[in-house]
């Protein structure tokens, strides 16, 4: 799962809407505008955004024994202070297979990996098991984290499969997983901060999400409050199909009733979606889920679930919630979704592969608020980028402070298969211009019970972010926000008022 850090430069400066462009590649990002990894055979799964728009990616390098991280700096450079030249290699055990499938990075810049584990003979036998790794920030293992820093569960008699990590405000670690036993079950398995699973959640630590076997859930993601996120497919048994599927748990595992129906929302539309395959919290309270659509006659398009903060169908997004989006070239068949990121004016990219010519290819749409395609962005809101020489098997969006997007996967030829990033301008632009005369001041700060915004121009809207980017509450019409509830930390402010000028202010809570 992608995080966005919000940036201290963009303390007192007042933004400007953001203004489609014809989106081109960087060429001042690594060479070319590309960055290539250090290992051939990789199989990159996973990536997330670091403060100063710095990459973490992580994966397995293709030789089964290890998986592996690489970080890469703004330029597109790889981090010569993590691990060897940018590049860590860890084996869980002397004889284990090891692939790395979730990443989520700490407060204290310390990293959680979780993935699969093909144990040794003095383990579990031969069949892939959960495991969850603590690395430290420069990507040594930190030893002080389950046994040697490792921790391995065995889920069943069968290969067990790893999708999400996520971490609660007080260090505790959820893992969505799967085991294939006569049929998928889908789990939740719940850690302490040292990596000791927790017996009071579910069974012995791991839960049987409620849900018809062979069902398949693949996001997970925590919002402030410590509620818990899941996305994923169920079957329609009145239709054979499968639905997109939302639920809602709190830290004991219990859904949250008041949310949707029951704390699930089950979306029930006129193309079957066969997965979901990402899920990010909106700036106005909601959900936004990507996914992959189609029919016997259509072919696999991108699928974009709007949900509400309440668990409703957003139907000012494309009138009902759902919105479908294909390639729009003759060339390509198949569309296929993975990730999707919010601009700071409320519209969207989102990232596929398209299929055609037996080549894959990056394909990039933005979408606006109402769900429709931006006219201004790429060729009527899509970007294809083809590469007749490489097959492109991209896998997340991720979006720097400074509006530049990049793009995270595996580029292969003949002969190689590499992590490859991709950086790209223009997708939005931000006004670095600040006009000091209507600039609001914000006190106090530090702050503790609320937060209170003074300036010559009417306030219409306050949203408060976390440092990872999570909207944390929102109000309208006032120039006072309630805080008193927030966990300390650092916060960012964006204040919008009546004229449609746009600051954001860092603050610390106390």
């Amino acid at each position: 799962m992608r995080k966005i850090w919000f940036s201290t430069l963009l303390t007192l400066v007042s933004l400007s809407s953001s203004i489609a462009q014809n989106i081109s590649i960087d060429l001042t990002y690594g060479v070319n505008g590309y960055a290539n990894g250090a290992t051939n055979g990789t199989f990159l799964n996973v990536s997330t955004m670091l403060p100063g728009n710095k990459v973490l990616v992580a994966g397995n390098p293709g030789s089964n024994t290890s998986y592996y991280l690489e970080k890469y700096l703004d330029t597109g450079s790889r981090d010569a202070t993590f691990g060897t030249n940018g590049l860590v290699l860890v084996n869980i055990n002397t004889n284990s297979k090891d692939n790395a499938n979730a990443i989520q990075v700490q407060s204290d810049g310390k990293i959680i990996i979780a993935g699969t584990s093909d144990s040794d003979a003095s383990l579990f036998g031969t069949y892939w098991d959960v495991f969850v790794s603590r690395l430290m920030p420069d990507g040594s293992v930190d030893t002080t984290f389950g046994t040697n820093g490792h921790v391995k569960t065995n889920l069943g008699t069968n290969d067990d499969e790893v999708w999400e990590v996520a971490v609660t405000s007080t260090g505790e670690i959820f893992v969505l997983a799967a085991t294939q036993n006569a049929a998928v079950v889908n789990k939740l398995l719940k850690y302490n901060n040292t990596g000791v699973l927790d017996t009071s959640f579910g069974t012995n630590g791991v839960l049987d999400l409620p849900v018809p076997a062979d069902s398949r859930f693949y996001e997970l993601i925590i919002n402030d409050q410590d509620e818990l996120f899941l996305s994923g497919t169920i079957l329609n048994t009145a239709t054979n199909e499968y639905d997109a599927t939302v639920m809602k748990f709190d830290l004991q595992g219990s859904l949250i009733t008041s949310y949707g129906t029951n704390g699930v929302v089950i979306i029930i539309d006129t193309l079957e979606n066969y997965t979901t395959r990402d899920m990010i919290f909106t700036t106005d309270g909601g959900l936004l889920i990507t996914g992959a659509a189609g029919n016997n006659s259509i072919d696999t398009q991108l699928a974009l679930y709007k949900i509400t903060a309440n668990g409703l169908l957003d139907t000012t997004f494309n009138t009902t919630g759902v919105a479908y989006f294909n390639h729009g070239s003759s060339n390509y068949g198949v569309t296929f979704a993975y990730s999707v990121v919010e601009l700071p004016d409320g519209s969207f990219i989102a990232q596929a592969d398209v299929i055609g010519n037996n080549n894959y290819d990056l394909l990039l749409l933005n979408i606006g608020v109402d769900g429709a395609l931006i006219n201004g962005f790429g060729n009527s809101g899509r970007y294809i980028l083809p590469r007749s020489t490489h097959q492109d098997y991209n896998r997340q969006v991720l979006l720097q402070d400074d509006g530049k997007v990049i793009v995270v996967g595996m580029a292969t030829d003949a002969t190689t298969r590499r992590t490859m990033l991709v950086r790209f301008k223009d997708a939005f632009t931000l006004s670095n211009s600040v006009n000091y005369n209507i600039v609001p001041s914000v006190f106090p700060n530090p702050f503790r019970d609320q937060v209170k915004v003074e300036g010559k121009v009417e306030t219409e809207q306050l949203t408060l972010y976390n440092a990872l980017g999570q909207p944390v509450s929102s109000i309208l019409n006032s120039n006072v926000i309630n805080t008193s509830k927030l966990p300390s930390g650092i916060y960012f402010l964006t204040i919008i008022d009546v004229q449609g000028s746009k600051t954001v202010k860092q603050l610390i809570k106390e």
